[in-house]
């Protein structure tokens, strides 16, 4: 056995692991609340992974897409935001969870594993100095760097910065989260060109305003995509059942 995985077995004995979902001792997520997590079903929308059937043109994006297109390559989330993994990614991001992330990867690479990209680098969405020096960690991050450890693509945080803190985008009506976030990310001069094709990971997304804002950095400074520039797909743990009055809703 690793190291790694003597230390947290050594945890595990002196501090049992309660489930994310339901808070009873037992693994990070138990086998009931395992069963709860339904995944975004296929057929989806390549451009935003949203579940789709009568509303695909053509197979290459749905009708929402066609016309407020979130400028990415493609995004694929793992599974829905809902009952107990709704629980388990707020207990993850706000109460300190960072153990959860492995199981949160584990849902992430089976969703990888339906559809193959040509990726370089793994980009976590980042938080800003403030917010990050009040939460102790990304959890975008940590969710990142267990993903890239489980598919063998190297993480690299730090080559997408976010310039300017903003409103929690929870807070927020649809039609104010592209606002809200506009400009608020870029890559640091020293970065540039950046030259990579880029896996980004978030941990929630709802209407894509944030992953929208963090394509048009990457581009910016230099980011590819087999010969055109951009960040090669988007991989999110959760999708919000909002998606399409959200979407509906952007100019």
């Amino acid at each position: 056995m690793r190291p790694q995985g003597w230390w947290h077995s050594l945890l595990d004995l002196v501090f049992p692991s309660t489930c994310g979902g339901c808070g009873r001792l037992d693994w990070r997520l138990c086998s009931d609340c395992r069963r709860q997590v339904k995944s975004v079903a296929d057929p989806y929308c390549p451009q935003c992974g949203r579940s789709t059937v009568s509303d695909l043109v053509t197979g290459e994006c749905c009708t929402i897409c066609g016309s407020h297109p979130l400028g990415l390559d493609g995004l694929r989330a793992a599974v829905n935001f809902e009952g107990a993994l709704r629980k388990a990614i707020h207990a993850f991001k706000y109460r300190g969870r960072r153990d959860l992330a492995a199981e949160l990867a584990a849902l992430m690479v089976e969703s990888w594993n339906w559809r193959s990209y040509p990726i370089d680098v793994v980009v976590p969405v980042p938080l800003h100095p403030g917010r990050m020096a009040l939460r102790g960690y990304n959890q975008a991050t940590v969710l990142a760097e267990a993903f890239g450890c489980r598919v063998g693509i190297p993480i690299v945080p730090g080559k997408l910065v976010r310039d300017r803190d903003t409103v929690p985008q929870t807070r927020l009506a649809a039609v104010d989260r592209r606002t809200n976030v506009a400009g608020a990310f870029s890559v640091p001069p020293v970065e540039r060109p950046f030259g990579k094709s880029v896996l980004l990971v978030d941990d929630v997304y709802t209407t894509g305003s944030t992953l929208r804002e963090c394509g048009m950095a990457l581009r910016t400074g230099g980011a590819k995509r087999g010969h055109d520039v951009g960040p090669r797909c988007v991989e999110s743990t959760f999708r919000t059942d909002g998606r399409r009055a959200n979407r509906a809703g952007m100019t």
